[in-house]
């Protein structure tokens, strides 16, 4: 939950921090508290938050997207982790770091 660290956040407490792992910021399009022209300015640059991140939209959801739009927010979720595996690789990346042969 995000309101605990609010005031973290505001703070600017991690604004030098990346996200290390795969992430996906999932909005509604009629969220009015966050509004999708400043999500889109937000987020025009979303790899200046981590390596992998990215963000998605949900037309016509408002700021519960998943209670609004479950279907569409869980095909979007999926989508989004199909293509990467545990260790953070993308799906069908036959190229392991870790196997030195």
């Amino acid at each position: 939950m995000i309101l605990p660290e609010l005031r973290n956040i505001i703070r600017g407490t991690y604004r030098h921090q990346r996200f290390t792992m795969p992430t996906l910021f999932v909005f509604g399009t009629d969220d009015v508290g966050f509004p999708e022209h400043v999500i889109r300015n937000v987020f025009a640059n979303a790899h200046a938050f981590g390596d992998d991140t990215q963000l998605a939209l949900v037309e016509g959801a408002g700021h519960y997207v998943i209670d609004e739009k479950p279907h569409e927010t869980i095909a979007l979720i999926t989508q989004f982790f199909s293509t990467r595996t545990v260790a953070g690789h993308y799906a069908g990346d036959d190229h392991n770091p870790k196997d030195s042969s």
